[in-house]
């Protein structure tokens, strides 16, 4: 019987802080989906009674991301994240701080 020894490689084997700045060494700014996502995590639009207006050159972001999952459209313009939309932005702060400050 052969045991095969399994190492992580790449990107998850490094430790979080590295990760971050590997990440930002070739993204070194945030998407549109990315810091739209973040926004309306700060503003706290993260269920159907917590909305957040979304505007209108922001649309097509947040159609897009809408069919991907990560937000649901609760009325005309407005918007909620859905919990993978949560985890995306919790995730966007850890990467890039500064746009608690600059959303």
């Amino acid at each position: 019987m052969r045991h095969w020894k399994l190492e992580r490689s790449g990107l998850l084997s490094q430790p979080e802080e590295q990760q971050i700045a590997t990440i930002r060494k070739y993204f070194p700014q945030p998407g549109p989906e990315d810091t739209l996502l973040t926004r309306l995590y700060i503003t706290g639009a993260t269920n159907p009674s917590k909305t957040a207006q979304i505007q209108e050159t922001e649309l097509p972001i947040a159609e897009k991301l809408a069919t991907q999952g990560q937000l649901t459209k609760a009325t005309a313009g407005k918007y909620f994240l859905t919990e993978e939309g949560i985890t995306i932005a919790r995730g966007t702060l850890k990467i890039y701080p500064e746009l608690k400050v600059s959303t």
